[in-house]
């Protein structure tokens, strides 16, 4: 909490927090509201957050429902390729789609030469929402996933004995027991998309799309910082997402409506569906395919060329320049070794934190337990740049703070994001 005070209090003054004699005002707020590229900015947001949800939610769902509960050929195969895109970073993906299936990418020159289809516009706001959704849908499968494992097979054994067909059965009693789960996602994915800079930096600044990451990110770091407006847009994000928070509360209710009772464990049987199953693995098999193994297949073929085009033959432009090129330049070879440390310094100590987390949500009074489910989210309602701010504002200013550079102080930040 204590990186969100500096913050509140930048929100609410006239100068920058480490300037004397501040006084209070609402001008920041008035500034914003009457910017028309913050306008612009949050209804490109709301549509942004909304379509990605969309599909990211569905096609998590879907898959989970065709991988866990369908017997299809090369089953185990399709998961590990459906969640690849976890261990790709959206900003990866977003520079290979963009590389591939961009207006000027190679897939659409060569489509476009070739047969004369044009694909569909990517720098836009469908397409951005689109590219979103797919980096996304891993994680509401793995949602997805846990909740239909859970779910004691003897319940729909009874709905088939009782006459409903395997698809009643998943929709009568499979689907309204997930529906915690089924909130808890969309309301993730609605917070990771309010988050989202690396799509709409990539895929939405060539078409001068805005979303309010791009927009503080423009405000913060691309211009003279004005922190002002930049921490009334974090306060205006942050009640945002307490709002989203609250509904879902009020739409889940109380969840032991949701808990079920069931006999002995019994291995759960897949549902065999004979030739149909191959073709679903195939449509699997193609998704996976087309969202991230051509992409990233191409991404690395593109490092070893020096320029890709359908109408140049690859052989021609073959070269190891690029990774002389990094690995030659000191400042590429210390980003590297920054974010190895980042990444690793900062993964476990976000898994510590969230496992104290889950330790005090579901072992303390009630009481207790609502604070931390309402304030878990808090972190991820902020871009990473402004709460890094916060946590700079917050080590020099606040009682007891510290101030610590380099990769181990970023480490640190990225454990509380």
């Amino acid at each position: 909490i204590s990186p969100m005070l500096p913050l509140l209090y930048q929100a609410f003054i006239d100068r920058p927090l480490y300037e004397s004699d501040p006084a209070w005002t609402l001008d920041n707020f008035r500034e914003l509201a009457s910017d028309p590229n913050f306008r612009s900015a949050c209804l490109n947001t709301l549509w942004f957050a909304i379509l990605g949800t969309a599909i990211s939610t569905t096609t998590g769902f879907v898959v989970a429902l065709a991988l866990e509960r369908f017997g299809l050929p090369f089953r185990r195969t399709l998961k590990i390729l459906f969640l690849s895109p976890i261990f790709i970073s959206a900003l990866i993906l977003a520079f290979s789609w963009s590389m591939l299936y961009g207006p000027s990418g190679y897939a659409a020159i060569l489509l476009k030469a070739s047969l004369g289809i044009s694909l569909p516009n990517l720098n836009s706001l469908v397409g951005m929402s689109v590219l979103a959704g797919v980096s996304a849908a891993p994680v509401s499968y793995l949602f997805f996933a846990a909740a239909m494992r859970n779910i004691p097979p003897t319940l729909e054994d009874a709905a088939r004995a009782a006459g409903a067909s395997p698809l009643r059965a998943v929709l009568g009693v499979v689907l309204p027991l997930m529906r915690p789960s089924l909130i808890y996602c969309i309301l993730l994915n609605f917070v990771l998309k309010f988050d989202q800079l690396a799509v709409p930096l990539v895929v939405g600044e060539p078409a001068r799309i805005k979303v309010l990451a791009t927009y503080l990110y423009e405000k913060g770091l691309q211009t003279q910082s004005d922190y002002g407006i930049v921490s009334a847009t974090a306060v205006v994000m942050l009640a945002v997402i307490q709002i989203v928070i609250g509904l879902q509360k009020y739409a889940l209710g109380d969840v032991r409506r949701y808990t079920t009772v069931g006999g002995r464990s019994m291995k759960r049987g897949m549902i065999r569906l004979g030739a149909a199953g191959w073709a679903v693995s195939g449509a699997l098999l193609a998704y996976t395919l087309l969202t991230t193994g051509i992409p990233g297949a191409f991404l690395i073929l593109r490092s070893f060329c020096s320029f890709m085009s359908p109408l140049i033959p690859i052989s021609q432009v073959l070269t190891l320049y690029n990774f002389r090129l990094v690995l030659g330049y000191d400042a590429y070879v210390r980003s590297i070794i920054n974010t190895v440390i980042i990444a690793t310094v900062g993964g476990f100590g976000a898994l510590v934190l969230t496992f104290a987390s889950s330790v005090v949500a579901y072992r303390s009074p009630p009481l207790l337990r609502r604070v931390v489910e309402q304030t878990a989210f808090i972190p991820r309602a902020i871009p990473g740049m402004v709460v890094g701010i916060g946590i700079f504002y917050a080590a020099v200013i606040l009682p007891g703070g510290f101030a610590e550079a380099g990769p181990a102080g970023v480490a640190r930040n990225e454990a509380l994001l």
